[in-house]
C-alpha cells in the first residue's frame, strides 16, 4: 500500500470519527430538549462541572475557591503512620516534606468542558451529566524536608545488637536474651514513601535491615561451677570500715566478666565518695618526702579487702586452671595488713592505683560477694557448657581461710 492510499485512509477514519461525534452532539441537543443552551448556562457560571471527583472528594458543581476550600477541608491536615518492625511513627504530610497542588487539581477540574473545542466541550459536559470524572490530587515532595524527617526517624529508630549477657538476681545467675540491632535504609524509605504514598492513604510500611550480635543465648547455657574463693575476716566494730567493705562488696557482687574481657575493681565501684555512702576509716598514705606510710583518716577504708580477697580468689583459680585469669594490675599496700598474709594483698587508690584481671576462659566467669557476720568471702564462678562442666568440677579443691584473730 503506497503513502498516499494510507493518507487517504487516515483522513477518511478522522472523518468518520468527527462525523460520529458531530451526529453525537446533534443527538444530545435533540433528546435534551435543550442541552446545548444547559451547556451555555453552566459555561457561563463559572463552576465545575457535575460529579468530577479529585481523590474521591466530589467538587462538581462549585466554584473554583469554593471546589479548594473543600479540598484543603478534606486533605489539609494529612497524618502519615510509618510502620517499620516493632516501631511506628506518626507524622503528618507536612513534615515529611509533601506539598498537595490544590490550584492545579481545581484549575484542571475548571477547564474540563471548556478547554477543547465546541463538539469537544459540549460531549464533556453531557457526559458529566450522567457519569463521573475521577482525578487524583497531585502531590508534590520537598526532597530537603522529606530527606531530614526520615534522617531524624532513622537515628530514633536505629538500634545497636547486644549480645546475650549473664546477670545476678536474687542470688541466681539468669541468660539475658540478646537483641537484634536494626537500622532504617534512608534512601530506600524515602524511595518507599514518595513511590507508594497517596493523598488519604493512613500508613505506609517500610522496610528494616537487621544485625545479629555475636554472643547469642545459646552460648550462655551450662552450668555454674565454682573456679575459686577465698575468705578473710574484718572487725564489725569499726564502723565506717564495715560500711565501706560492705558497699564495695555490693558493687562486685554478680559482675560478669566475658572471655577477653578486663574486670577493674575502681571501674565496678566508681570513685568512693560521701554522696555513694563511703565513710571515714583508717587508710595507709606515704608521702613523697617520707620512707614509711602514715596510718590517717580518709573515705573508703576498707575497699582494699575487698580487692585483696577477691585477688587470693583469683590466685587459688589460677592454681587450678594454670593462670586463666592473668593479672593485669596488681599493687601492694606501703605497709602489712592484717586480713591476709604478707604479700598476699591487693591495694587500690582512685584513679591512681586498681585492681585488674583479664578472662583467658573460653567462657564467662561472675564473682559473688557474700558477707556473713564478720566473714567477707569472695568466690568465681564459670558459666561452662554441660559437656566440660565435669572436668572442671572434678579440679575443685577445698577452699583456705585466712583469719584475722587480733
Amino acid at each position: 500500500m503506497s503513502t498516499s492510499s494510507s493518507a487517504r485512509k487516515g483522513i477518511k477514519w478522522q472523518t468518520i470519527v468527527l462525523g460520529a461525534m458531530a451526529l453525537i452532539v446533534v443527538c444530545l441537543v435533540i433528546a435534551g430538549g435543550g442541552t446545548y443552551g444547559a451547556y451555555v448556562k453552566w459555561r457561563e457560571s463559572g463552576k465545575i462541572v457535575p460529579h468530577y471527583f479529585v481523590q474521591g472528594e466530589d467538587i462538581g458543581g462549585l466554584t473554583p475557591q469554593s471546589a479548594k476550600e473543600r479540598l484543603q477541608k478534606r486533605f489539609g491536615r494529612l497524618f502519615v503512620m510509618l510502620h517499620a518492625p516493632d516501631r511506628e511513627f506518626k507524622l503528618s504530610l507536612s513534615q515529611l516534606g509533601g506539598k498537595l497542588e490544590y490550584d492545579y487539581a481545581v484549575k484542571q477540574a475548571h477547564r474540563y468542558g471548556r478547554k477543547g473545542n465546541a463538539l469537544v466541550n459540549l460531549w464533556q459536559f453531557g457526559f458529566s451529566a450522567s457519569q463521573e470524572k475521577r482525578e487524583v490530587l497531585p502531590l508534590r515532595w520537598d526532597k530537603g524536608q522529606l530527606h531530614k524527617t526520615l534522617w531524624t526517624v532513622a537515628q530514633i529508630y536505629q538500634q545497636k545488637p547486644q549480645d546475650a549477657r549473664l546477670e545476678v538476681n536474687g542470688g541466681v545467675m539468669q541468660v539475658v536474651s540478646e537483641q537484634l540491632g536494626r537500622s532504617l535504609n534512608l534512601q530506600e524509605a524515602i524511595k518507599t514513601i514518595q513511590q507508594k504514598y497517596f493523598p488519604g492513604l493512613s500508613s505506609v510500611n517500610i522496610q528494616a535491615q537487621t544485625e545479629k550480635p555475636k554472643v547469642l543465648a545459646a552460648a550462655l547455657q551450662g552450668q555454674d561451677v565454682l573456679l575459686g574463693k577465698y575468705t578473710t575476716h574484718f572487725n564489725p566494730g569499726e564502723e565506717g570500715r564495715t560500711v565501706n567493705v560492705h558497699l564495695a562488696a555490693k558493687a562486685v557482687d554478680g559482675k560478669v566478666i566475658m572471655p577477653g574481657e578486663i574486670f577493674s575493681i575502681n571501674k565496678s565501684t566508681g570513685e568512693r565518695t560521701p554522696a555513694k555512702g563511703y565513710q571515714v576509716a583508717k587508710i595507709f598514705v606515704k608521702l613523697p618526702d617520707e620512707e614509711k606510710a602514715q596510718i590517717v583518716d580518709g573515705v573508703g577504708g576498707g575497699v582494699c579487702q575487698v580487692s585483696s580477697t577477691l585477688f587470693n580468689a583469683v590466685r587459688r583459680t589460677n592454681d587450678k586452671s594454670g593462670g586463666h585469669l592473668k593479672i593485669v594490675e596488681r599493687n601492694h599496700h606501703s605497709l602489712p595488713v592484717h586480713y591476709v598474709p604478707p604479700g598476699m594483698d591487693a591495694t587500690v587508690a582512685w584513679p591512681f592505683k586498681d585492681f585488674r584481671f583479664r578472662n583467658k576462659y573460653s567462657f564467662p566467669v561472675y564473682m559473688r560477694a557474700e558477707i556473713s557476720g564478720s566473714h567477707l568471702t569472695m568466690s568465681l564462678w564459670g558459666r561452662i557448657p554441660d559437656a566440660s562442666a565435669a572436668q572442671y568440677s572434678a579440679a575443685l579443691h577445698e577452699e583456705k581461710t585466712a583469719v584475722d584473730n587480733s
